[in-house]
């Protein structure tokens, strides 16, 4: 006669524990394996693009100011929950290699000088040679730059230098007081006053030759 194996009767809240850990334990087999990570995340494409066709995933453009709000505060609890479970895991590395650090003994000067020397990869030599490529571009274009600078703070200052002229010879012209600005308010005056104002200046010409002749 089969004996028959007595089960403990579990709650409603057991099962579901169960059901749960079952769960995250396939999902961890399939995250590990490329072939099922791949059609994993195949399938998470096409149920996020039901959603969306169903309209049950809203872009945050279409949703309300309140729900916006909401939606990136859920956000950033998301990212901030994630750095902090990738702080943690890096603190554990770290003290898990210091660990063994301090669990193994200091290497002699002889087991030193026996360790190969690992030579560099391609991947380390093409990067540093194209860090070097860039860094004499770079100083290539802040020299050019510098130069152009230079030029346009030359140009800006002869410009600088013409406008004040300009701008001189104009107050020049309107001064009353200077020869050019009598001059140019003698000729807009009336053809009649020109004409007795250089008749007069002509005798008084001839007046300070004769005198300078005696």
């Amino acid at each position: 006669m089969a004996r028959t194996r007595q089960t403990t009767p579990q709650t409603k809240e057991e099962g579901l524990r169960k059901k749960r850990e079952a769960e995250r334990r396939r999902y961890y087999r399939l995250k590990q394996d490329p072939v099922g990570r791949e059609q994993l995340r195949q399938k998470e494409i096409a149920q996020y693009l039901r959603k969306k066709e169903k309209e049950v995933i809203k872009p945050i453009e279409d949703l309300s100011e309140r729900d916006k709000r909401r939606k990136r505060k859920q956000w950033r609890e998301y990212s901030q929950k994630y750095r902090n479970k990738k702080r943690q895991i890096r603190m554990e590395n770290e003290r898990l290699v210091r660990r063994m650090h301090e669990d193994t003994p200091p290497l002699s000067e002889e087991e030193r000088e026996s360790l190969p020397t690992t030579p560099e990869n391609h991947q380390s030599v093409s990067g540093k040679r194209r860090y070097a490529t860039n860094r004499k571009r770079r100083s290539r274009e802040n020299k050019y730059k510098h130069e152009l600078i230079k030029k346009l703070q030359l140009k800006v200052q002869k410009y600088k230098q013409r406008y004040h002229r300009l701008k001189n010879i104009k107050l020049n012209k309107n001064d009353p007081s200077s020869p050019r600005g009598r001059a140019i308010q003698i000729l807009d005056e009336d053809k009649k006053i020109v004409a007795k104002k250089l008749l007069f200046a002509e005798v008084m010409s001839d007046q300070l030759k004769k005198i300078m002749k005696t």
